[in-house]
């Protein structure tokens, strides 16, 4: 693979994370690379593989979040193998603060790409998140950007809601896709789906809850024959603190 070409299938990824057919503004689950740093304390751990694109690049990523009362902190890691060569890693923390209906948080990240051996490129990144619930229904919104391009930051906006105890549903918008994604939950098993327009794209999960513990496989595409298969493995720690 070329550099040229390792470049643009690294900027395919990027974006694919950002915006990667996954509830970025879901006020629960762990933090990823697209998700909003406004979210309810849920304190839990995860790892996971994924297979990325035509070209069988890898993620491996690991993901945690703590807290006490209304006080949230997350971090989370990503490492990807683009050949036998060309790396790639995103590091972020966030912060997290909610209070009656309000939640807000915001996030720094760091993100590398070498060489082994030869060149090294680091930039920075910024994340705001705010966003409002009520009863089972909440919106909310999410700005990023990178430090070094002040004069193009990215936003997304949406909302969801949950019907009972064994379904939801969301949508979110960043201007130019939009998604909307639908889940079940039947005893401990979980199955959930994503679509995104214009074009089409989807994604499949398929989940087991069993005393904390979670096992989720997913497979998702987009009409540019961008594909991504995986396996999350996390587990919680309760519902207030493990601190």
């Amino acid at each position: 693979m070329s550099f040229f070409k390792k470049i643009v299938t690294l900027s395919l990824l990027c974006c694919a994370y950002g915006f990667s057919l996954e509830n970025s503004l879901g006020l629960k689950g762990l933090p990823q690379y697209g998700s909003s740093p406004a979210r309810s304390l849920q304190p839990a751990f995860g790892l996971l593989f994924e297979s990325v694109g035509n070209e069988n690049q890898q993620r491996y990523e690991a993901a945690g979040e703590f807290g006490k009362g209304p006080f949230r902190a997350g971090f989370v890691y990503d490492h990807f193998v683009l050949d036998s060569i060309y790396r790639k890693s995103y590091s972020e923390l966030d912060l997290g603060y909610s209070y009656w209906l309000l939640l807000v948080g915001v996030g720094y990240g760091a993100s590398m790409e070498w060489i082994p051996g030869g060149d090294l490129w680091v930039r920075h990144r910024f994340k705001v998140g705010l966003a409002f619930e009520w009863r089972q229904l909440y919106v909310g919104g999410l700005l990023d950007g990178w430090f070094d391009e002040l004069t193009e930051i990215d936003f997304l906006v949406g909302g969801g809601a949950k019907v009972g105890d064994s379904f939801d549903l969301f949508f979110q918008w960043n201007g130019c896709l939009f998604d909307l994604g639908v889940g079940v939950q039947i005893n401990q098993f979980r199955i959930s789906s994503v679509y995104q327009f214009p074009g089409f794209g989807a994604e499949f999960s398929l989940g087991f809850l069993w005393e904390g513990w979670g096992l989720d496989i997913f497979y998702g595409f987009t009409n540019e024959s961008f594909r991504r298969f995986g396996v999350k493995v996390s587990k919680r720690f309760g519902k207030k603190t493990i601190l």
